[in-house]
């Protein structure tokens, strides 16, 4: 990154920022609107309506470069990260991460001091191409890394794979399905493993959602935010234990293309949950 204009340093060339047709669907997300991570491109097959997955992929394969330059986007990210390590067990020299819906890679870099390794997936081969590519450059490709993937079609190269923490941020809106990757990510989960998620909460009847710019819609499905109760049931039928869920942050979101906002209107309460793998089963 250019440390004059905070700029990103530009791929190198020959870094291909298209999709390869092979990498399809990852999920990533913290997108604009409370995103900095990523999402990823994807040509939609047969005349059907495309999938939220699909539409993130090319929402984020077309903004991932912008991300990290978004007012506010570094500072949430820090921020996630210290709350993160705050509710679980971060050990340098044994946690392995999964970062899922990593983008750019913003939340992993914040991580990565702490852990043994981190693995990123997302579902825009063009936000994992920058992920790689900064982690290059940090020198830390021995310590972090990303793929594309869409779990929800393939574990692909992390089919064997259990990590002692996942962890989600700023994606989960942007799922239309949460309950099933509730699952799959509790799945990669080793015993006694944390899944560690933050997102916003759901408002009170009656107040409305968050403000939505037309570019976003149908990416992310999930504007009502996601309350105690339903995230308990996501957890428990996921089979995971001891779920806490607490109001972690009070934030004004960098939410693209409506510049005309107020603080206040961008503003959300944020929450993280946790939940743990059993280390036996019930």
């Amino acid at each position: 990154m250019c440390s004059k204009c905070g700029r990103d340093d530009p791929l190198p060339s020959g870094t291909n920022t298209q999709p390869e047709p092979s990498t399809a669907h990852g999920h990533a997300h913290i997108h604009s609107h409370a995103h900095a991570p990523a999402h990823h491109h994807h040509h939609h097959h047969g005349h059907g309506t495309p999938s939220a997955a699909e539409m993130n992929a090319e929402y984020y394969d077309r903004e991932a470069a912008n991300y990290e330059n978004m007012p506010g986007a570094r500072e949430l990210l820090k921020d996630i990260a210290i709350k993160m390590r705050e509710s679980a067990t971060f050990d340098a020299s044994t946690t392995r991460v999964l970062d899922f819906a990593c983008g750019i890679g913003m939340l992993s870099r914040e991580l990565a001091p702490y852990a043994k390794s981190i693995v990123g997936v997302d579902i825009s081969p063009v936000s994992v191409a920058i992920y790689n590519h900064k982690a290059n450059g940090l020198g830390a490709t021995d310590k972090m890394r990303a793929v594309a993937l869409d779990l929800q079609k393939t574990s692909g190269e992390l089919k064997e794979q259990t990590f002692d923490i996942v962890v989600c941020s700023m994606a989960w809106h942007h799922f239309d399905d949460p309950d099933t990757y509730t699952k799959i990510l509790a799945r990669f989960l080793a015993p006694g493993g944390k899944l560690l998620v933050v997102d916003h909460m759901g408002k009170p009847a009656g107040e409305g959602t968050l403000p939505m710019p037309d570019s976003l819609k149908g990416v992310v499905p999930q504007i009502q935010g996601f309350s105690d109760d339903r995230m308990k049931e996501m957890f428990d039928s996921a089979g995971l234990v001891d779920m806490r869920y607490r109001k972690a942050f009070r934030v004004p979101l960098p939410i693209p293309d409506m510049p005309h906002l107020t603080e206040e209107e961008r503003t959300a309460d944020l929450f993280l949950a946790e939940g743990t793998r059993p280390t036996q089963k019930l």
